[in-house]
């Protein structure tokens, strides 16, 4: 049975690329909402975080997905690859506003 807790565990997971196969099919029932059967076809070929994040429109059809929910996918998998690094940026920047508020604290005592 779905569980919604699960789906968003995984929905908000910053790093998409260590998903399992499983947790890609229901990523790609439950957010992305192509068909059961699409989303089993990306099971059925081993499909996991790290291999969907370097996918093109061409590999989904190769594993049997029909055009437009190809794309669907393509384009949902884009946006998990932006969002991932605007997060990382964002990270990045915190960090570096860290370091120089401590560097400022020390030169300032």
């Amino acid at each position: 049975m779905y569980n919604a807790k699960t789906i968003t565990e995984i929905a908000s997971q910053s790093d998409f690329k260590r998903w399992s196969a499983k947790q890609v099919k229901e990523w790609a029932t439950k957010e992305v909402q192509v068909r059961e059967e699409y989303a089993q076809m990306l099971l059925d070929n081993d499909v996991d975080g790290e291999s969907i994040a370097v996918f093109t429109e061409a590999d989904f059809s190769k594993c049997g997905i029909v055009v437009a929910p190809a794309k669907k996918l393509y384009l949902a998998v884009q946006q998990l690859l932006i969002k991932q690094q605007q997060q990382q940026q964002q990270s990045l920047s915190h960090h570096s506003s860290s370091s120089r508020v401590n560097i400022l604290s020390k030169a300032t005592i």
